[in-house]
């Protein structure tokens, strides 16, 4: 994702102290594991920790990883567990594909706690400008993804995002559940 692709919503204006607090979030395990984590998870937590310098580092699972790599991340983060059916249903809308649970999870832990949030397979090279604004998130504009909706810009992409605690913008996106369709992998699967 280049910088130019990143949207700054609600932004602020200088701030004297971050908007954004420095807590980092990855959401793992919403299905029972079939092996063990890769390393390239490992991989991603280090980095975080690298580059944001967080004050907590928060790991929310609703199944358990296992293996090697899991034995180390787990020690330098805050394990949180997530029963499956507190994450099952979306204003009224019921999520039957993990990935839909794992999205709304991500959004519900930014709308509680703020911070970061990175997909497991993002490797953070540089920190977010956390400074300046309440909510990030990139766009999804490659060619690859134009086809879909026949121009750029198809969306907002969910890998990797900001905010601050309770923001609107978060609340807003949750809020669009309420019309979500998909029951899996068709062709209403990215529309919320």
């Amino acid at each position: 994702i280049c910088p130019a692709t990143w949207t700054a919503v609600e932004s602020g204006g200088e701030a004297s102290r971050p908007v954004i607090p420095r807590i980092v979030h990855f959401v793992y395990g919403m299905m029972a594991q079939a092996g063990p984590m890769p390393e390239s998870v490992a991989i991603a937590v280090g980095m975080a920790h690298i580059v944001y310098f967080p004050a907590r580092v928060m790991f929310h699972v609703s199944y358990t990883p296992l293996g090697v790599w899991w034995e180390r991340v787990k020690k330098l983060v805050e394990v949180h567990v997530h029963a499956i059916d507190a994450i099952a249903t979306a204003q009224n809308r019921c999520l039957l594909h993990y990935a839909h649970r794992a999205d709304v999870l991500r959004l519900r832990v930014l709308e509680r706690f703020g911070g970061v949030y990175l997909d497991t397979d993002v490797i953070a090279l540089r920190p977010l400008p956390l400074n300046t604004s309440r909510f990030l998130i990139p766009w999804q504009d490659s060619p690859a993804w134009s086809w879909r909706k026949g121009s750029l810009h198809y969306g907002m992409c969910n890998a990797v995002m900001a905010s601050e605690p309770g923001s609107s913008a978060v609340r807003a996106l949750l809020r669009n559940y309420g019309s979500f369709r998909s029951y899996g992998r068709d062709e209403f699967w990215d529309e919320h």
